[in-house]
């Protein structure tokens, strides 16, 4: 970000309602948060590797998983179904 925006952003800022600027009061750490994460993940890794509880991390694993949705299932839960098929 240049200079001049950085400039025209606190400008406008100065322009906000009062319920804008509680909203963006909201947003800004949410948005720290965002960036700080894959920090914190890399200190954690580095962290582990240099301890000995782990003797490397796969580069893979810095990237988020997708979320797997739940599905729904009809008849009995897998539980009681296993414990049928046992007796």
């Amino acid at each position: 970000m240049t200079q001049a925006t950085l400039v025209q952003l606190i400008t406008q800022l100065e322009t906000l309602e009062l319920d804008e600027l509680q909203k963006l009061s909201q947003a800004i750490p949410v948005r720290l948060n965002a960036l700080d994460e894959p920090t914190r993940l890399t200190q954690l890794y580095s962290s582990l590797v240099d301890s000995g509880l782990v003797c490397y991390v796969r580069q893979g694993s810095l990237k988020q998983q997708p979320r797997l949705s739940l599905v729904s299932v009809q008849g009995s839960s897998l539980s009681e179904t296993i414990l049928e098929e046992r007796r």
